[in-house]
């Protein structure tokens, strides 16, 4: 990856921060290449299997560079590409009712009904639904 990013951009990727955006976008191009060979060698062995992503849920909206690991999740190009079937998005460490619905407003406005939308509501991480304090 470092020798494939320093053939592109001429610059080494560990002289930027873990969150810089170029460098966050070039990664985010490894998951999205991953997910097109997943589709292809599925549809070959299995023509109607499908194929789920989850991503961690996060506020859409926040700036490029602080949504990190949200970056690697190119979910416009999975769509428009149809790489994936269903999509889940997990609410991993939240139990802001609030959070859960302006995360997944912004994702279904993203999806719009391109495929399905499943929330996922976690009840065993520290912060989640689980701590009866919230």
């Amino acid at each position: 990856m470092v020798e494939a990013y320093l053939k592109r951009y001429g610059d080494s990727p560990f002289e930027l921060s873990n969150n810089h955006s170029r460098w966050l976008r070039f990664r985010a191009g490894f998951v999205t290449d991953t997910l097109r060979e997943l589709r292809c060698g599925l549809k070959e062995w299995d023509p109607g299997a499908p194929l789920s992503a989850t991503v961690i849920a996060q506020d859409m909206a926040a700036p490029q560079g602080d949504r990190y690991p949200g970056e690697f999740q190119d979910l416009g190009t999975w769509l428009d590409e149809t790489l994936i079937d269903e999509l889940y998005i997990w609410f991993r460490t939240t139990s802001d009712l609030s959070k859960v619905a302006l995360f997944t407003r912004q994702v279904s406005d993203l999806v719009q009904g391109q495929c399905p939308l499943i929330v996922e509501l976690s009840s065993y991480h520290v912060g989640s639904f689980q701590d009866t304090e919230k």
